[in-house]
C-alpha cells in the first residue's frame, strides 16, 4: 500500500463486487484504500470478499478495484454496526497486507 497522498479516490461509478442486497441501510461510510498496483488491490479485494459478512441483513459490504484502489462501501442498520463493521475490515486489511508484505520477501 502507498500513502494516500499519492493516489487519489475518486466519486466516480465502479464495478462492485457480485454480492447483491434488497434494501440500503440507513447508516454508510466509503473507504479508499491505495495500493500500489490494480494487481494488489484485486487481491486484496478477492481475499477479503471471501469472508462474507455475519449479518448480512444488518451489514451490506460492497467492494470495488478502481485505478489501484480498494473501494469498500459500507450500509449497516446503526452507527454501533457500522462501527464494528469497519474495524473488523480494517483488521482483515491488515492481516491480507501483512501478508502480501511477508509474501513478496
Amino acid at each position: 500500500m502507498h500513502s494516500s497522498s499519492e493516489s487519489e479516490c475518486s466519486d466516480s461509478d465502479q464495478q462492485l463486487s457480485a454480492t447483491h442486497y434488497d434494501a440500503k441501510l440507513p447508516y454508510t461510510s466509503d473507504i479508499c484504500l491505495p495500493f500500489n498496483s490494480e494487481k494488489l488491490a484485486s487481491i486484496a479485494k478477492n481475499s477479503i470478499d471471501a469472508d462474507p459478512e455475519i449479518n448480512p441483513d444488518r451489514v451490506h459490504r460492497y467492494l470495488s478495484v478502481e485505478n489501484g484502489d480498494l473501494i469498500v462501501n459500507f450500509e449497516c442498520d446503526s452507527l454501533k454496526t457500522l462501527r464494528v463493521s469497519i474495524n473488523a475490515f480494517m483488521d482483515m486489511v491488515i492481516l491480507v497486507t501483512q501478508t502480501m508484505i511477508h509474501l513478496d520477501d
